[in-house]
């Protein structure tokens, strides 16, 4: 969204997927450049780069959103 921070977008994103609402421990851990390119609303191609973040929770509840089939938990390393 425009005008919304890394941090803001983490967490509105993980509440639209998932339903969770409370993270913690938030540390970024990588980001990557895809080459895959999407068009803008006003049709201009631009390319997509990936933020991975890592953090924790106490919900052990996850809601998925229709965009999604299933998730799992997974440690860092």
């Amino acid at each position: 969204q425009i005008g919304e921070t890394e941090l803001d977008a983490l967490r509105r994103e993980m509440a639209e997927e998932t339903g969770i609402t409370t993270i913690d421990n938030i540390h970024h851990i990588t980001m990557l450049i895809s080459k895959y390119r999407c068009a803008t609303n006003d049709n201009q191609q631009v390319g997509l780069i990936f933020s991975v973040f890592g953090g924790t929770t106490e919900s052990d509840t996850v809601t998925l959103s229709d965009d999604h089939k299933e998730y799992m938990w997974v440690t860092q390393e």
